[in-house]
């Protein structure tokens, strides 16, 4: 009898124990994204994981708050941010989890191109042109003209008299990637010269 009184009130005192606990482990972190890195303009989708939660307060560390449970944040500009969410539970207990570093936006390439000269003959044409992009590893020319090249900087020739746009598609490792053209490059028609030899007698 004495047993069973006792094992009863053990049996309680861990039910009584493990309703008591305030709130679940923080190991889980308290949250998840859909993505933590990616090119600005860069949104994430925030799920927060708490179960028993009762008000949610975000800091996104761009500037930016929220109180949804489950918010989505942009993040304009380049660089790493720090996630903050403060939890209230169902029974008044408090938890923040913080993420350092947690979100990398990371800047496009800046594409910078030149041309050597906008105004050239179909026949002797050879044009330079000139790459000063920043933040790019992997380059795409387009000539205007069907043709393509994947150098840094690139000479071509037109085969054609015609109005052409050059435009330069700069790439980075994470897949970022921006643009930038060179309208009115004028390749002129070559012009046979008229002209007779006459003999005399």
């Amino acid at each position: 009898m004495k047993y069973s009184i006792f094992l009863t009130f053990s049996s309680l005192l861990i039910t009584l124990i493990s309703w008591a606990q305030p709130n679940p482990p923080s190991s889980l972190g308290g949250f998840v994204t859909n993505d933590t890195i990616g090119c600005s303009p860069l949104l994430v989708n925030f799920h927060s994981i708490i179960s028993n939660g009762v008000t949610w307060n975000w800091n996104f560390g761009n500037g930016n708050t929220s109180t949804l449970e489950n918010p989505s944040a942009l993040f304009q500009t380049s660089g790493e941010y720090t996630i903050a969410l403060d939890v209230v539970y169902t029974d008044g207990s408090t938890e923040q989890f913080v993420k350092t570093d947690y979100i990398s936006a990371v800047a496009k390439p800046i594409p910078i191109i030149n041309v050597n000269s906008y105004d050239a003959c179909s026949n002797t044409n050879s044009l330079q042109f000139e790459n000063n992009t920043t933040g790019a590893d992997q380059y795409l020319w387009g000539f205007g003209d069907g043709n393509v090249s994947t150098d840094f900087a690139s000479t071509h020739h037109y085969n054609l008299p015609g109005n052409y746009t050059a435009t330069l598609i700069a790439t980075n490792s994470l897949g970022c990637a921006a643009s930038a053209s060179i309208d009115s490059i004028i390749i002129h028609a070559v012009t046979p010269n008229d002209f007779q030899i006459t003999g005399g007698n």
